[in-house]
């Protein structure tokens, strides 16, 4: 059990029970949701960290794979600097930023998001095996 004793005063003794017990779910709510919040940035920040490991390794192997290939290795760094950018957005966000950031970008682009949906739903389909 924690014994960590919240920050929000108590709601007067002479306000109405229906009113204390909303004031006091609605701040179990908000400290619920801030810590699920600093709980996805750590998250976040771990999937950052392997995605930049993930970046060395393309940096890393990649040309040796693109001359078996035959392909530019130009497309090889362009790649790993795509997966480092990724790294480092993730390692700066938390999970309430990240959907402010989603929120702007959806209503900017409506039709791209749209777009970008339908793959997503239509790829995870193929993949589950739900033609």
């Amino acid at each position: 059990m924690n014994s960590k004793v919240s920050a929000t005063p108590a709601p007067p003794a002479n306000e109405p029970l229906g009113e204390r017990a909303k004031g006091l779910a609605n701040d179990a709510g908000k400290e619920l949701l801030d810590r699920a919040n600093e709980s996805g940035a750590r998250g976040l920040g771990s999937m950052g960290k392997k995605l930049d490991e993930a970046a060395d390794y393309v940096r890393e192997r990649g040309p040796e794979t693109a001359g078996r290939l035959n392909v530019d290795t130009r497309h090889v760094d362009r790649v790993a600097e795509g997966i480092h950018g990724a790294a480092d957005y993730l390692q700066s966000r938390d999970p309430k930023s990240m959907f402010s950031d989603l929120d702007e970008a959806i209503q900017k682009h409506p039709y791209r998001a749209l777009m970008v949906g339908a793959a997503v739903g239509y790829t995870l389909g193929r993949i589950f095996g739900h033609d």
